[in-house]
């Protein structure tokens, strides 16, 4: 299990963590809800650590565009639970990362 927090926000996820060329995927999974969200690490600049809500926004609109139904595992309600293959995932990830803003990582 891997942590990642944000200082100050309160924002924490923990989960399962792997990378997948140059995408690290933390797959989070609580009593009601299963997420995946993706970072990508550049010497000393990381992308999406705390954009996690938006990164959820931007799968949300490629589920909406049927993108996403080759992955889809099951639906319950709004959620959707997606399969880990973080080869099919690494497009969709790239694209939604791509336009967050990166912040310096200061050792």
């Amino acid at each position: 299990i891997n942590e990642v927090i944000e200082l100050g926000s309160g924002k924490h996820i923990s989960g399962t963590a792997g990378k997948y060329k140059n995408l690290y995927f933390i797959n989070q999974a609580t009593d009601s809800a299963f997420a995946i969200y993706a970072l990508s690490i550049e010497e000393q600049m990381v992308k999406g650590f705390v954009e996690l809500t938006e990164q959820q926004k931007r799968l949300e609109q490629h589920y909406s565009s049927g993108k996403l139904k080759d992955l889809l595992l099951r639906e319950k309600g709004k959620t959707h639970v997606l399969e880990c293959d973080k080869k099919a995932l690494l497009p969709i990830y790239s694209g939604i990362l791509v336009d967050l803003p990166a912040w310096e990582i200061k050792p």
